[in-house]
């Protein structure tokens, strides 16, 4: 699957049960704790992804409004991604953090590849301001 110039490729296994977002009921949430840092930079800010009333809603800052179901297969893919780029060794000064919590549960992504830039894509995708 492409989505936004990136291919996905299925979290090892059944992706279903790896996919939190797909997991949800009402009155669950995830949030996703970033942080930039580098040379001369850092930044850290977060997003809450909550289900109610069957409806998925995302919370940043000052900001609370209704996702659709573009919204949630982005935010799936996003992850898979992530997994992937984590593999990958980087030699970039600069790296991009991802804590997805889930429950009582904890995913930690890693970016030190300096070309994915997946809190741009993110922030973009979703119209919010960046760090």
């Amino acid at each position: 699957m492409t989505l936004c110039c990136w291919s996905f490729k299925a979290i090892e296994g059944d992706s279903s049960k790896n996919d939190w977002l797909l997991q949800f009921n009402n009155g669950d949430s995830l949030k996703i704790n970033i942080t930039q840092s580098g040379c001369f930079s850092f930044g850290a800010d977060s997003l809450v992804i909550s289900k109610n009333f069957g409806r998925y809603y995302l919370k940043h800052q000052n900001t609370n409004r209704q996702l659709d179901s573009k919204d949630i297969d982005y935010l799936i893919h996003f992850e898979r991604r992530l997994v992937e780029v984590t593999k990958r060794r980087g030699h970039c000064t600069s790296t991009e953090s991802f804590v997805f919590n889930y429950k009582n549960e904890k995913r930690i992504y890693n970016d030190m590849t300096c070309d994915f830039m997946g809190v741009q894509k993110l922030f973009a995708y979703l119209k919010i301001a960046s760090l």
